[in-house]
């Protein structure tokens, strides 16, 4: 029950109106503060990253390992759309950046970015109930990734999340 890291949002936009730009003002904003203990310690910073965003320059000016590129799926699960970006993400995990996806990440068409994936997120408020032990197991075996439950609401959630390692 401690911080393990911020998650950083935009919220002056609608989600409709999310772009690129936006996940550059949020990485140039997050890197303001990555050098400053006080606000974050030691802790790892999430940010929302889209793909095209992803292709930006400005992450040159970023330390990886303060950053988490939290990664969209693809609208339509489109296999080749989702392959031809996974050679982009492997290119940011060779730069030293770490990886989060949803559960998203654990659909078959997806097998190629589960390597990549240095977290998981389960969203509770997505997740029926019942389907929680098969997601957690997929994760387990498909992935060497960290999972974070997000929308974690009563103790009794916590305690089955804690009990799978989540």
């Amino acid at each position: 029950r401690a911080v393990f890291g911020y998650e950083l949002f935009d919220r002056s936009h609608s989600t409709d109106a999310h772009t690129p730009a936006h996940d550059v003002a949020l990485v140039f904003s997050a890197l303001a503060h990555t050098g400053s203990e006080t606000l974050v310690g030691q802790f790892a910073i999430f940010v929302h990253s889209t793909h095209n965003s992803l292709a930006g320059g400005h992450l040159d000016l970023v330390q990886p390992e303060r950053l988490v590129l939290e990664i969209e799926g693809i609208a339509g699960d489109d296999p080749a759309e989702i392959e031809a970006h996974s050679h982009a993400l492997l290119g940011l995990r060779k730069r030293g950046f770490r990886l989060a996806f949803s559960q998203q990440v654990l659909d078959p068409a997806y097998a190629s970015w589960q390597p990549l994936a240095d977290f998981i997120k389960l969203d509770l408020a997505a997740i029926d109930t019942m389907q929680l032990p098969k997601l957690i197991q997929a994760a387990q075996t498909r992935t060497g990734a960290r999972l974070i439950a997000e929308k974690t609401e009563t103790a009794a959630q916590y305690e089955q999340l804690a009990g799978y390692g989540v």
